[in-house]
């Protein structure tokens, strides 16, 4: 029988989750985002809530780190969110903090986020060998796989456990080759916590109106 437990984030969204059935060593699968716009620490709450509103996110919680804020995604077990639509939630939240008289951008910070494990980046070019050897040469990257798809080129990264790669430098591989990246599909990894998220995560409050001009 599953024991639930409520967790509850930092920044109030609240999730259910419950006790791995295989015993209390299995681990959450999720992703970690450095987020860009949230050195303020305020509103982080608008973050999260638009990231929860991806298809396929459970929870959604807000770390701090030594070297600035993540967003750490936890996702469904077969679902694979992508950088794309990442992107725009946090634009969307900048919109919704606009509207509230905020002056604020949350974006992707691409020099602090690091792609582990698994993930397949999505390049527009037309040179496949030109831009696997260019990814595969990328330090932490144990081997690159293409396939041409849709007009674009899906590049599968085998990343080294223990050498997350910094997306920037992907990126820069590939416009080294000629090629742009326009998404990244994303592996989730397993996490520290001992408990599964099971239900969804539920909506927070909209955040108290600002001041002009910030927090």
């Amino acid at each position: 029988m599953r024991h639930l437990l409520v967790f509850a984030t930092s920044v109030a969204i609240l999730g259910t989750y419950a006790l791995a059935e295989d015993g209390p060593n299995r681990q959450p699968l999720q992703i970690s985002i450095a987020v860009k716009g949230l050195e303020k620490g305020c509103c982080d709450e608008a973050v999260q809530k638009a990231l929860s509103g991806i298809p396929g996110v459970k929870a959604v919680r807000i770390e701090e780190t030594t070297d600035g804020k993540s967003a750490v995604i936890f996702p469904d077990e077969d679902a694979k969110p992508r950088l794309a639509a990442i992107s725009k939630a946090l634009e969307g939240a900048a919109t919704a903090m606009h509207a509230r008289g905020m002056d604020v951008k949350y974006e992707v910070d691409r020099d602090r986020f690091r792609v582990t494990d698994e993930a397949t980046l999505v390049v527009a070019s037309f040179d496949s060998n030109a831009i696997q050897t260019s990814l595969a040469r990328v330090r932490g990257v144990n081997g690159a796989s293409v396939e041409s798809r849709a007009g674009a080129l899906y590049v599968r990264l085998r990343i080294a456990p223990d050498a997350p790669v910094r997306f920037i430098d992907l990126v820069n591989a590939a416009k080294s080759a000629g090629g742009e990246v326009t998404d990244l599909v994303l592996a989730p990894a397993a996490g520290d916590p001992t408990v599964v998220p099971q239900a969804e995560a539920q909506p927070a409050a909209d955040p108290p109106r600002p001041s002009a001009g910030g927090c």
